[in-house]
């Protein structure tokens, strides 16, 4: 009966438990991904809905401007419906700036987020 090396004997239980925490570790970081993406879907679906209701709000008050436009009697009463108009599309202009940097900041963020975990996770630095 010959005895193995203690070195040879040691070896193969550590690569089989190496082999086992790297698909444990790998199975975890595709489920996180799989999360990830999820959430940064979500957020996508609600930024367009936001879009699009801004959109029909638009559409809503450019229809509103033609129809006291058709009804006007006079070219001052006109201008005056137009700068209206115009006063309220600027507002919104701004206001649709703003909302585009916080959607912007927030799927920035949520990208960002599992990349900076998943490099953390697999390099062992702690973020």
């Amino acid at each position: 009966m010959s005895k193995q090396p203690d070195s040879e004997h040691r070896t193969k239980p550590a690569h089989n438990q190496t082999v086992a925490d790297f698909a444990v570790m790998g199975k975890k970081h595709m489920e996180e991904f799989a999360k990830a993406q999820t959430e940064i879907l979500d957020q996508v679906r609600a930024v367009n809905q936001q879009w699009v209701a801004r959109l029909q709000n638009q559409a809503n008050l450019a229809s509103k401007m033609a129809a006291q436009l058709a009804t006007a009697h006079s070219v001052p009463e006109a201008m005056s419906i137009y700068c209206e108009w115009t006063s309220r599309q600027l507002e919104i202009m701004a206001n649709d700036g703003k909302h585009l940097l916080d959607d912007t900041q927030k799927l920035v963020g949520a990208s960002a987020r599992p990349s900076s975990g998943w490099i953390a996770n697999w390099t062992g630095v702690s973020s």
